[in-house]
């Protein structure tokens, strides 16, 4: 009985661990843990492995109507914010799927919830350094949603 104890305990530690932690940029309420997920981000700083991919899957719920979606992707390094190369200021639309996983696309309707799936190349001309990473959709100038991580390139 008390391996059985040990073993749930365990995998509930490993489950809790596993959500991404995520500061909301300012000014936008606060998402629930369970709606950001970044690959390589168990709790702590994110491990951005160069010559690797990274993963991220957003759930939102637009408060209004949406028309078209940009993806906006930068890293503050310091005072500076450098853009991700290959992901900054592409469509967000073509990575668009309603809540039963089937791919759909802009326009998003207002109160419907939608997950957004995306991933991005870690070159390896980038430097090994410690940043925040600030994950944007924007429609037009207005962010719709947007968080930042705490990430490491190794």
């Amino acid at each position: 009985m008390s391996k059985v104890v040990f073993l749930v305990f365990v995998c509930l530690v490993v489950i809790v661990n596993a959500d991404t932690k995520t500061k909301q940029c300012k000014g936008f309420r606060p998402l629930q843990p369970s709606e950001v997920d970044v690959s390589n981000c168990a709790g702590g700083i994110c491990r951005l492995k160069r010559r690797t991919k990274a993963t991220i899957t957003l759930k939102i719920k637009p408060d209004r109507d949406i028309k078209d979606l940009t993806t906006s992707v930068q890293a503050s390094i310091g005072q500076f914010y450098v853009p991700f190369v290959g992901v900054d200021g592409t469509t967000a639309c073509n990575n668009i799927f309603d809540e039963s996983g089937k791919k759909t696309s802009c326009p998003l309707r207002k109160g419907q919830t939608y997950i957004y799936k995306n991933s991005f190349d870690v070159l390896e001309l980038y430097p090994r350094i410690q940043l925040v990473v600030r994950w944007a959709l924007k429609s037009g100038n207005a962010d719709i949603s947007c968080f930042e991580i705490d990430a490491r390139i190794v």
